[in-house]
């Protein structure tokens, strides 16, 4: 059989199975566009990560009670369960004995509403930072400015706020200086972050920066905390890493 010969049998068995012809270039199509909707989702997520890592620098590593790769899973997550909260404590502890960390700073985060005067916006992320945060923080300031250690190590009622907290509270007016409150506590505004975009459609801008000391009143003060560390030496972010792998036992 020749090329012609077979070309005209294939249009044939089309013609004749015209509803399994249709199944079948359906299911290709599907096919194929869930696999560049993947690889789309990846590439996303790659460039996420890239941002995060050059926001925080390459020399910036994370202690979490439970890793990325572990929420994903179920045996590994069970596991990670088991082990010690991570506390502020902790991370004192590492900012003290640690030789080779530069900073370290703990953080804990918790969805909840937060009000300005009458307004109120919906389910923002309220985070909460130890003294050295500033130091690796990953967004810039618009207006005012930044968290100092002094205030975040005595938990004064100050609080940097995103734009979309600004947006919605202070519509017409300068957020700075003004007061949010957040489970009836009391704050003032010092700081307006740079925008920072969204993440598949979902906002960075939705957030408050307060004290950890005044976070764990508000929420729970048992909550495992993350903890950022910068290392000493950049070309040498391994001795960092495990001498915080030492200091944690």
């Amino acid at each position: 059989m020749n090329f012609w010969e077979a070309f005209t049998s294939a249009l044939q068995s089309l013609r004749a199975h015209k509803l399994r012809s249709f199944l079948t270039l359906l299911g290709i199509i599907v096919a194929v566009t869930s696999i560049i909707a993947v690889v789309t989702v990846i590439q996303g997520l790659n460039s996420k990560v890239t941002e995060l890592v050059t926001g925080r620098g390459a020399d910036v590593f994370i202690l979490d009670r439970i890793g990325t790769s572990e929420a994903f899973d179920a045996r590994a997550f069970m596991e990670a369960m088991r082990r010690p909260e991570l506390t502020g404590a902790d991370a004192d502890a590492l900012s003290r004995e640690g030789q080779n960390l530069l900073y370290v700073a703990a953080e804990a985060d918790e969805r909840e509403d937060v009000w300005g005067g009458s307004r109120k916006v919906d389910d923002m992320n309220v985070n909460g930072v130890g003294p050295e945060y500033p130091f690796l923080s990953t967004f810039e300031i618009a207006r005012g400015r930044h968290l100092t250690p002094l205030e975040i190590d005595r938990a004064r009622p100050v609080a940097v706020i995103g734009k979309d907290v600004a947006e919605e509270l202070f519509p017409t007016k300068d957020p700075l200086g003004e007061t949010i409150r957040i489970r009836g506590r009391h704050f003032e505004v010092i700081g307006v972050a740079d925008p920072q975009g969204t993440t598949f459609g979902v906002s960075e801008d939705d957030f408050v920066t307060i004290p950890l000391e005044s976070w764990q009143k508000m929420f729970d003060r048992r909550a495992s905390v993350e903890i950022s560390i910068k290392a000493a030496d950049p070309d040498d972010v391994q001795a960092a890493i495990d001498e915080a792998r030492m200091i944690m036992r």
